[in-house]
């Protein structure tokens, strides 16, 4: 294909190859920078009665501040969001740092009498709100409820195999260790023997994570023999969830 040449002009075949060069170069790029081919900022689109109503434009937070918010607010995952934040939303980019807020509004805004109108519109559905809220806070009253009384059923079947269980659900991060020292330090390795020495780590890896699976699975069964224990001292008709 000649050089300068639109792409109106060009057949199929000069339209597919010049294609193929342009998405190796895109990949060739997102190789070269592997933390630009994921999203840094999450927009949340509004509904244009809100847009309209409140002159704002749409949400948006940066996943750096939204894992910082997750964090704080559900101790249980904290140390999950940090770890993630910090390994893949560090501050290196510029969307890691958008703040918490709207973006401008839309110009083109309805005129006060329209706007009135949508007013007018929401209110009538306010009773049909106002019963979908009770029915959903009486759910969650109901589960929460539920969610006590199992926690209290097995309160004796967690406790033994508390320990073990934080272990193995800590362990996902801590059992990569060994592999991500195979990979620093496979290239070292003399040339003539690397391929039986990759083989030979590979193996050995393998077989912990082999061990690891064996006794996560050891202690899931344990926990199980204990649900079952906790459950069979209580009423008959009680169910195991």
């Amino acid at each position: 294909m000649e050089a300068g040449k639109k792409i109106d002009d060009m057949d199929h075949d000069e339209f597919e190859a010049f294609f193929a060069r342009m998405q190796k170069a895109e990949d060739d790029y997102i190789n070269a920078h592997p933390n630009i081919d994921y999203d840094r900022a999450i927009t949340l689109n509004l509904p244009l009665d809100a847009r309209f109503e409140f002159n704002v434009g749409d949400l948006e937070v940066s996943a750096r501040d939204l894992l910082t918010m997750l964090a704080e607010k559900d101790p249980h995952m904290a140390e999950t969001a940090i770890a993630i934040r910090d390994e893949l939303y560090a501050g290196d980019d510029d969307n890691d740092h958008v703040g918490f807020g709207f973006d401008p509004p839309d110009p083109n805004r309805p005129t006060r009498e329209e706007l009135a109108e949508k007013r007018l519109a929401r209110a009538k559905l306010v009773p049909e709100r106002e019963a979908a809220i009770r029915t959903l806070l009486e759910f969650q009253e109901r589960s929460d409820k539920s969610n006590k009384e199992f926690e209290a059923i097995t309160a004796s079947a967690r406790a033994p195999v508390a320990p073990e269980r934080l272990h193995f659900g800590n362990d996902p991060r801590s059992s990569s260790r060994g592999w991500d020292v195979f990979v620093l330090q496979r290239e070292s390795w003399p040339p003539e023997k690397r391929e039986s020495l990759k083989q030979e780590a590979r193996a050995r890896l393998k077989e912990k994570e082999d061990e690891l699976d064996r006794e996560s699975q050891r202690v899931a069964d344990k926990y199980s023999d204990l649900l079952d224990q906790a459950y069979a001292s209580i009423e008959p008709t009680a169910k195991k969830t």
